[in-house]
């Protein structure tokens, strides 16, 4: 009956229901017939008559079967996908529910068919890699499903053959599926979309529905370190987001149906923030769930685990609570160390906004940017102060005298609380006068000011955490990585990827105060094990110069930016140390990373090509980006290939705004209403221009 409800055009409906309920009542009335004959003539028992009866409808259903088979495998099939997953469906009314239509979808796992079929209500017809159509276990199944199998391993006929396939089935009225990037991403990223479904379009009236999947890496099935994801996910049903797109013309090429696809994306990242907490309740209880696991180290502190990390951060948020009460930013004037780490926590769990200032400017700009924010108190130490010659404003707080002495009430106090005590009880305890939210302000991370007053980019816990999760996203970061911690926390690279995302993670991190101090830093980077060194070309000039090939031995991520990475040195560091640097691109106001370049994949059958030299990389995942005409960049006219423009992005790391700068803001960031929540797309100033082929996004 539900097909008979859902199958007919709407201006058919009516009839055919009718009809289906007059031969409902015909059959009853054949059944009274029925029950006589058995009854009468054939001398049954009432035990005989249900038996005949049942038989009767196996027959049937049999029948029904052989006739409709794909319509029980597809019921089973969605029943197993709602099991594993909980798909939340975007833009159902963009998939037409009658006519010929060709599916375009990003492919990320090989249960994405059962995906977009649990998506749906109307048969679709997939082409699928002719080496899994045949498959034992596959192949009957596909066939019910009318299957179309491709290869480009097979004849150019035999490939036409099933091009055309796909071709006449459109023509025919049905949906047909395909997964434009050829193959499973092994990198996270979206792959270039092939040129197939444009010979099936051809000379075919049917619109493209692009479709995106998101949320299903790390699910089984979908790849992760290059590698098959085997296992369940520790929480079933597993969330993901099959999205539809608006139509497409037949004639759209697969670069412009592969940008839709990415908005798509894009704009499904929105709903992976009901997953996200503000960065304070995430450390308390990364915290506690692996007290333990080792946190952070530096040259003086000596290490510390993460169980010790959290009560030295109660114990300072206690004794910091009257010196920062009504304060809503408060400024801090540390080095990247395990003391800056840790104040930085505490003024996370007391509700407080950090300001790191930047001891690299003079001290009338450090003055501008502590007048911005309003700070009256500046957190410091004596050593820092007597090394750098400089002298913060406000008032200082030095670390030295905050630390001093603990009596043995505070210290069990701050380690009962730290470990025992339940979040709503520890922030109370520590000072956070308002609950913390995602939207709030995280931190203020000021420029340099080389060309006039310092500007405040104002970066919210939602800013930082959805960069966290960009980048985790595709370098797939796990707690056994150690991050060396070289660049301050006034740098936005420095607070969100060697401050914030280690507490996100449970990763630990190695801090060194002085990045050039090559022979300390390669000393640590041997002693600690570090996996991933963030830096600059020109400190890894210095690390070439300065450190011995051995001491990085256990690097497996090289990671630079904020200056053009040149080949040469490149192919050098990689020459001496084994290892070579992939290039990124960030700025302040993305919280910072915008695009990077990632390893490549190779196996036997693949290559996935995760970087390319002499660029940036692709994208961010939940990020969109364009190189735009810099004369209107709001007008959305992108440049030629090898031509400078200004780059434009959408995200969820875009910021907040600049501090106290309406005008300055409204020059470089707007907001773009989109269904479901709020994008951003914001510009880059003239001093940051694009310049075009050498820095495309791949």
């Amino acid at each position: 009956m539900a097909l008979l409800q859902h199958r007919p055009a709407p201006e058919n409906k009516g009839q055919i229901q009718a009809v289906a309920n007059l031969l409902s009542f015909v059959g009853v009335f054949l059944a009274s017939g029925a029950h006589w004959l058995l009854a009468q003539q054939f001398q049954l028992t009432p035990r005989g008559i249900f038996l005949v009866g049942g038989l009767l409808t196996l027959v049937g259903a049999i029948y029904v079967l052989i006739l409709l088979p794909d319509a029980l495998l597809r019921f089973v099939l969605w029943c197993a996908t709602n099991t594993i997953y909980k798909i939340r469906i975007v833009g159902r009314d963009n998939f037409p529910t009658k006519g010929g239509a060709l599916l375009v979808c990003n492919h990320l796992s090989f249960a994405d068919a059962l995906l977009v079929i649990a998506s749906t209500d109307r048969p679709i017809r997939f082409l699928m890699f002719k080496g899994i159509y045949e498959q034992r276990l596959i192949k009957p199944f596909a066939k019910m499903l009318k299957v179309i199998p491709v290869s480009s391993e097979q004849r150019p006929r035999e490939l036409l053959h099933s091009l055309q396939a796909a071709s006449d089935a459109l023509r025919n009225g049905e949906v047909v599926c395909i997964f434009a990037e050829g193959q499973i991403t092994r990198i996270g990223q979206l792959l270039p979309f092939q040129r197939g479904f444009e010979r099936i379009m051809k000379d075919v009236d049917a619109p493209i529905i692009p479709i995106s999947l998101d949320g299903v890496i790390g699910s089984p099935t979908s790849f992760e370190h290059g590698r098959m994801v085997r296992r369940f996910p520790n929480r079933l049903p597993h969330p993901v987001t099959v999205s539809f797109g608006k139509a497409m013309p037949a004639n759209a090429n697969h670069v412009e149906v592969r940008e839709a696809v990415q908005e798509l994306i894009a704009d499904a990242w929105q709903f992976r923030r009901a997953k996200l907490e503000p960065m304070p309740r995430n450390f308390v209880r990364c915290a506690r769930r692996h007290p333990s696991r080792f946190a952070m180290t530096d040259v003086t502190s000596g290490s510390i685990n993460f169980g010790q990390a959290l009560v030295k951060t109660v114990f300072l948020a206690r004794r910091l609570k009257k010196i920062w009460q009504g304060q809503g930013m408060v400024g801090i004037f540390l080095p990247p160390s395990v003391p800056g780490a840790l104040v930085n926590q505490a003024a996370f769990l007391c509700g407080k906004v950090p300001v790191n200032l930047n001891y690299t400017l003079s001290e009338s700009g450090i003055a501008s940017c502590a007048k911005q924010c309003g700070i009256t108190t500046t957190i410091t130490s004596r050593k820092f102060l007597e090394k750098i010659k400089l002298t913060p404003p406000g008032a200082l707080v030095y670390l030295e005298d905050i630390a001093e002495a603990p009596t043995a009430i505070e210290k069990l106090t701050a380690f009962i609380f730290a470990r025992f005590a339940p979040y709503s009880w520890l922030k109370k305890f520590a000072g956070q006068e308002k609950e913390v939210a995602l939207d709030d302000l995280a931190t203020v991370i000021f420029s340099s000011g080389s060309t006039g007053e310092p500007k405040g980019v104002m970066l919210s816990h939602y800013n930082i955490l959805s960069n966290i999760s960009q980048f985790s996203h595709i370098l797939s970061f796990t707690h056994r990585d150690r991050f060396l911690g070289i660049l301050p926390f006034f740098h936005s690279f420095g607070f969100t990827v060697t401050l914030c995302l280690p507490a996100e993670i449970g990763g630990g991190v190695v801090f060194h105060a002085n990045p050039l101090d090559a022979r300390a830093i390669g000393t640590l980077v041997r002693e600690n094990a570090v996996t991933l060194l963030m830096a600059t070309p020109t400190f890894l000039q210095l690390y070439m110069r300065g450190v011995s090939s051995a001491d990085f031995g256990s690097l497996q991520l090289v990671i630079v930016g904020a200056e053009k990475l040149s080949e040469r040195l490149a192919d050098a560091f990689e020459q001496q140390f084994g290892i070579r640097p992939l290039e990124g691109y960030g700025t302040t106001e993305c919280a910072p990373a915008v695009a990077i370049n990632i390893m490549d994949f190779r196996a036997a059958g693949f290559h996935q090509i995760g970087g390319k030299r002499g660029k940036i990389g692709r994208a961010l995942p939940g990020m969109m980006a364009k190189l735009v005409d810099a004369d209107e960049p709001w007008s959305g006219k992108t440049v030629a290939v090898g031509e400078p423009g200004m780059l434009l992005v959408r995200g969820p790391n875009i910021m907040q705004g600049y501090l106290g700068l309406p005008e300055k803001t409204a020059e470089v960031l707007r907001a773009l209403p989109k269904p479901g929540g709020a994008s951003v797309l914001t510009s880059r100033g003239d001093a940051e221009k694009a310049d075009g082929a050498a820095r495309e996004d791949t």
